[in-house]
């Protein structure tokens, strides 16, 4: 799963252009953090609910039976797709909500509501991947449910983020600025966290067919580029 792993750890990263950029009080036009992790600066978006078999050609979500290797992967792909173009829109319309913002306490309030819906949005990637089943291989419902248990520490991360982001101090910009960074990097520093779990699962579940399908079902090789 070499680029699915490599794209859900960049993604994961999202959040630390924003809060550097909310932390500086805005002014700073020069991107969008999320953009340039996934290589899409289109700024679309396809409805959450709709990210779990539209790329698939008939994985049946939900069910307990084995899913085709390249319809499961195609649903896999689809969900984390979906996530990465819902926090690219998300961290675009952030970037131009703060605009000439100065006043702390709205500040705050955008970026908790960014971080909030960073949360909803990746719960529905995670029910989506889940939905997808099991992949028909060797030990397939055990990789289902370990890349399951893999990204649901990047919702926590989210979560924590939105949590902490309700105190950051609104009475004085150093410390604002000082308090976002640093809560910033708190998100950096999960990356460790991250990219030891996929990079141990990749090594578990190192399956020719998995690996193939990961490299040429549409919707994953586009998560690729």
């Amino acid at each position: 799963m070499p680029r699915v792993r490599l794209r859900l750890a960049l993604a994961a990263l999202l959040a630390l252009g924003t809060l550097g950029f909310v932390a500086c009080g805005g002014g700073d036009d020069s991107g969008s953090a999320a953009s340039s992790a996934s290589g899409d600066s289109s700024g679309s978006s396809a409805p959450v609910a709709s990210s779990a078999g539209s790329s698939t050609g008939g994985a049946s979500s939900g069910s307990s039976e084995a899913v085709p290797v390249e319809a499961w992967a195609g649903e896999v792909c689809g969900a984390v797709s979906t996530w990465l173009d819902s926090i690219n829109t998300s961290d675009t319309k952030l970037n131009e909500d703060v605009q000439g913002l100065t006043d702390l306490n709205q500040i705050r309030d955008v970026l908790v509501q960014f971080l909030n819906d960073s949360v909803s949005v990746t719960d529905d990637m995670i029910k989506g991947v889940q939905s997808a089943g099991a992949p028909d291989v060797d030990n397939g419902k055990q990789l289902s449910a370990d890349l399951v248990a893999a990204l649901k520490p990047v919702k926590d991360t989210f979560q924590k983020a939105a949590d902490d982001a309700k105190s950051l101090p609104i009475n004085d910009q150093t410390a604002f600025s000082q308090a976002a960074t640093k809560l910033g990097q708190s998100i950096t520093d999960s990356q460790t966290e991250f990219s030891g779990a996929f990079d141990a699962l990749q090594k578990k579940y190192d399956d020719p067919a998995i690996n193939k399908a990961f490299e040429t079902v549409p919707a994953c090789a586009q998560l690729g580029k």
